[in-house]
């Protein structure tokens, strides 16, 4: 299992959001994870509910 796959695993993400990169820096004891999401996704309007693509996505 490659770490993206690991990390959105234990963050429980749901699709369509995915970590897309994780960078682990030893000497900064530092980890960054980039969450994501496939260009095109659609995601429901808080609202009314109805689905469409986030605002400059398209």
């Amino acid at each position: 299992m490659v770490p993206e796959e690991l990390f959105s695993l234990a963050l429980g993400l749901v699709p369509p959001w995915l970590v897309d990169h994780v960078t682990f820096t030893v000497e900064e004891k530092r980890l960054d994870l980039h969450i994501n999401f496939p260009k095109g996704s659609r995601f429901a309007c808080s609202v009314c509910g109805v689905s469409g693509h986030p605002y400059g996505a398209i």
